[in-house]
């Protein structure tokens, strides 16, 4: 994975990572797997019903 640093993100006395980097790691990994399982989801659902859970996926983001 490549790793962009930052100006002020490692801590030069411990050496870890800062808030940003791991608020960017964490939400690649759950990116990243979300977009894994939905071929998965699809072929499990059904054509119907995937369409059906994808449009109503669609409405709950939109309006919230």
């Amino acid at each position: 994975m490549l790793t962009v640093l930052f100006k002020g993100d490692i801590d030069k006395l411990t050496g870890k990572h800062g808030s940003f980097t791991t608020i960017l790691s964490v939400w690649n990994g759950m990116v990243g797997s979300g977009l894994m399982t939905i071929p998965w989801a699809f072929s499990e659902s059904g054509l119907v019903l995937g369409v059906l859970l994808s449009a109503l996926g669609f409405t709950i983001s939109f309006t919230t």
